[in-house]
């Protein structure tokens, strides 16, 4: 398994028949060996009766997160990962340094996104959820506030990856 430069993650997301699609890609956000994720515009908030509530910001509101408040959020950026790469996700020290932690999971697996339903979803943003530990209400503008950062790695020393599960004998 090796660590997939800045030079590496352009070739694969521009070849037809690459192993990474980064879908809303800005150049920008993209590092030595590593890319920013930036804030979506879909959000859910939790009503008062503890529900889950789908919100999408607008053009030129922020999400204001309360001190204590947790939001769930998507990546502005959508991806699709093919059977040879993995990225590893992590929180940057700009969210932190606002009293922002980001929850999430630690990895987007190879074959990213996973079929729903029975169908193959081509591609699909990241879900993660923010929580202002602060004293003071925090706005995040979507499309511009990093929220996290991925490095990609190719794994094809590995066996090879498959949703099959012949482990799982069905009679």
């Amino acid at each position: 398994m090796f660590l997939l430069n800045s030079q590496q993650i352009t070739e694969e997301k521009d070849n037809e028949g690459g192993s990474l699609k980064i879908g809303s890609f800005n150049e920008v956000r993209l590092h030595h060996t590593f890319y920013y994720i930036a804030l979506g515009r879909d959000i859910e908030r939790q009503g008062k009766t503890s529900e889950w509530c789908a919100e999408k910001l607008g053009n030129d509101v922020p999400l204001r997160i309360d001190p204590g408040e947790c939001v769930r959020v998507c990546s502005l950026e959508s991806f699709t990962l093919k059977a040879r790469v993995m990225g590893i996700l992590g929180s940057t020290s700009t969210l932190a340094q606002k009293g922002v932690a980001l929850l999430h999971g630690s990895f987007i697996d190879p074959l990213y996104p996973p079929p729903e339903g029975g169908r193959q979803v081509l591609t699909a943003p990241l879900r993660m959820a923010l929580v202002n530990h602060g004293r003071f209400a925090v706005d995040l503008q979507w499309g511009e506030e990093v929220i996290a950062k991925v490095s990609f790695f190719d794994t094809t020393d590995t066996y090879p990856v498959s949703l099959e599960k012949p482990w799982l004998k069905q009679d």
